[in-house]
């Protein structure tokens, strides 16, 4: 069993990239107990109609610098039967892939022809 502390710093987000704009952040961190592996995390100060426009607008470049990093694929977790995020995890492409303890787990893979 690993202590309290090493399963911490396993589980800390290590921030990849990140693109901050007026209606909030997209974020892509990775985790030491996933290695390869990068979570999209949004904070979106207010889910308008040009705010998401311009969050869509940005993510075809924000996953085009994942894959210059050299990432194969994002995934998000978002809180199982919550419509809304459901909704914005297939706008910006990615799929269900799994459920687990009441989360789902989406993902995208990023094909950029590399």
């Amino acid at each position: 069993m690993i202590s309290q502390a090493e399963q911490e710093r396993l589980l800390a987000p290590i921030m990849i990239q990140k693109v901050e704009r007026d209606f909030g952040s997209v974020t892509a961190v990775e985790r030491l107990l996933w290695p390869g592996r990068v979570w999209m995390h949004c904070e979106i100060k207010d889910w308008t109609l040009s705010n998401a426009k311009e969050c869509l607008r940005i993510w075809p470049d924000f996953l085009k610098e994942l894959v210059t990093k050299g990432y194969k694929e994002i995934y998000s977790a978002i809180p199982e039967g919550d419509a809304k995020l459901r909704k914005w995890q297939e706008k910006f492409g990615l799929t269900e892939l799994y459920r687990v303890r009441g989360v789902l787990i989406f993902r995208k893979d990023l094909d950029y022809g590399n």
